[in-house]
């Protein structure tokens, strides 16, 4: 943090130190937030508002114990502060200790019975632990408080990633769907990309056109009679023009219904055998997800799943990063992970005759939305030609993809290599550099790095 902001925190109060520390955490300047909150510390110590704005940050860049730390310090210092109970008590839902959350949000709802925060998440915590009644009426209690508020909270929270109803008409049991569907959804993701390993492939990116197709695939039928498999495919090629999918694609799906107690575990585990079954692999270049949950019976004592698969191919670069990274791991480097944003930049730059400038590369990648808000982007862009047999009907995309990687790794192997990459985007196309020139495997990349908060600190 330099500059004018920084001579406001060290000429200002503490007060003013933790109100500028407020203005960045709104703005989601994280690391300069930490600044501010740390420079109210060093002036007074005894400052428990500090350590709980502090402990909010690492709340949000996903450092739990730090911000239990954070919380612990304003609580010693402030033990009559219901909001620090609270707050630790989001904390430790984050981290899965659940037991110590209850103990923590009974306590904060102790010291105020009016804290709508506390009501969310403890009714979070009895939807863990099954207990749904009482999940329902602490969920009831907090709308009653602050209905706006209730509904804004988990629209953004548990919208799995794809955007999510109108929660305006959220009710208590909607609440409790949309955290179970939340963590469903996670779950079956992670077993799938847990297959995608295993076959050399990139993860899912579950912000991929397909998967937004398949979403609304879900969402469109979970609640009515659907006329067999053509049904299906019928909505789905809709939605996929809609979103522009330039590639080949395909789609399964199924629905099963559960009693309402049977833990998500099981949900997830036996979804993910269907998908084994019905796809039989999971080496696709895209791969969407669309998992949509709901009640079926009028006494909701039910937990109905639909879930529908989007895959297909566009280009061939997931079978590029997927040769990339096998040299990579070969030596010694770990993996790296592709990236929907990065993707998406590259594709814009493939066709572009001049190459953007660093600065510009930046703002794109911003705009993408690669990147949490306060963190520094490294990135690399840069591109290969590979010769390509003429008859193209005989190429398949994981062929193409390897002439590609082939391409990239002979004129960027260095870079390729190097460790401190972590995100990988991959555009592929076949071309001719002019109409009587060979065919050639046209690919561009953009690698990618986010530094950790404590490093943009430092």
């Amino acid at each position: 943090m330099f500059g004018k902001l920084w001579r406001r925190v060290t000429e200002g109060t503490k007060d003013d130190s933790v109100s500028i520390g407020i203005e960045e955490l709104n703005k989601g300047e994280y690391t300069s937030a930490l600044c501010c909150f740390d420079e109210a510390i060093r002036r007074d110590p005894s400052y428990s508002e500090a350590y709980s704005y502090r402990g909010a940050v690492y709340c949000l860049i996903g450092d739990y114990d730090r911000a239990v730390e954070d919380y612990n310090e304003a609580i010693e210092l402030d033990p009559g502060a219901a909001l620090f109970y609270s707050s630790r008590g989001g904390a430790y839902i984050h981290k899965g200790e659940f037991s110590r959350a209850m103990a923590d949000l009974d306590k904060s709802l102790s010291l105020d019975s009016g804290n709508v925060e506390a009501y969310i998440a403890r009714g979070h915590v009895y939807t863990e632990n099954r207990e749904f009644a009482k999940a329902a009426e602490d969920f009831h209690k907090a709308f009653d408080l602050d209905p706006d508020f209730v509904a804004g909270h988990f629209n953004s929270a548990y919208s799995s990633g794809i955007e999510s109803d109108d929660s305006s008409s959220y009710s208590p049991d909607d609440i409790i769907r949309n955290i179970r569907q939340y963590k469903i959804v996670n779950g079956v993701s992670e077993s799938v990309d847990v297959r995608r390993t295993q076959q050399g492939l990139p993860k899912a990116m579950g912000n991929s056109e397909l998967g937004l197709a398949a979403w609304r695939v879900s969402h469109d039928l979970a609640g009515v009679d659907v006329d067999g498999q053509g049904h299906v495919e019928a909505e789905y090629g809709q939605r996929v023009k809609e979103v522009e999918y330039d590639g080949w694609t395909g789609i399964a799906y199924f629905r099963e219904v559960w009693d309402m107690d049977t833990p998500d575990d099981i949900i997830i585990s036996e979804m993910t055998d269907v998908l084994c079954r019905q796809i039989g692999n999971f080496a696709y270049e895209d791969f969407g997800l669309g998992i949509t949950c709901g009640y079926p019976n009028d006494d909701q004592s039910l937990f109905g799943v639909f879930i529908a698969i989007g895959y297909g191919c566009s280009d061939g670069g997931a079978y590029t990063i997927a040769r990339v990274n096998r040299v990579r791991e070969s030596s010694g480097v770990p993996a790296l992970e592709a990236d929907y944003s990065l993707r998406s930049v590259a594709r814009t730059y493939i066709s572009l005759d001049t190459v953007p400038d660093d600065a510009q590369r930046l703002a794109d990648l911003r705009e993408a939305g690669y990147g949490k808000p306060g963190v520094r982007i490294r990135s690399f862009y840069s591109g290969a030609y590979s010769p390509a047999p003429e008859d193209t009907d005989q190429l398949t995309y994981e062929e193409v993809g390897g002439l590609a990687a082939s391409g990239l790794l002979a004129d960027h192997e260095e870079t390729l290599l190097l460790s401190d990459w972590q995100d990988i985007g991959v555009a592929v196309r076949l071309t001719r550099h002019s109409e009587t020139a060979p065919l050639c495997v046209h690919a561009e990349f953009v690698v990618g790095r986010q530094l950790p908060q404590e490093a943009e600190r430092a």
